[in-house]
């Protein structure tokens, strides 16, 4: 078995609790819940013959929190990053998004 860490970066209110909830829990909530720091969920999965242990982590997307964005992408496999289609601020915002990960991820 082997573990796969997947973390959620966008702006504050995009959907990336939503997405991992529903994933998670296989339920959709129409309410807006404000992620503090970091939220974290672990599922054992099976591909093919390979147990798996995925986590996902889910950021804040609120400024403030930024600081912190390294620290959670650190050691993950895979980055998605998440925006809404209704809001073009937060669009713009994968830049900022995208810039951290390839300031933290990346051998220079």
């Amino acid at each position: 078995m082997f573990d796969i860490k997947c973390t959620f970066l966008g702006n504050i209110g995009v959907g990336k609790t939503s997405i991992a909830r529903t994933y998670f829990d296989n339920n959709f909530e129409e309410k807006h819940h404000i992620t503090l720091g970091a939220a974290f969920w672990n599922k054992q999965i099976k591909y093919k013959d390979t147990n798996i242990g995925l986590q996902i982590w889910d950021t804040a997307g609120q400024e403030r929190y930024r600081s912190l964005t390294p620290m959670y992408i650190r050691n993950s496999k895979f980055v998605i990053l998440v925006y809404d289609v209704t809001n073009n601020d937060s669009l713009e915002g994968l830049t900022d998004w995208l810039n951290i990960i390839k300031n933290n991820c990346y051998n220079n």
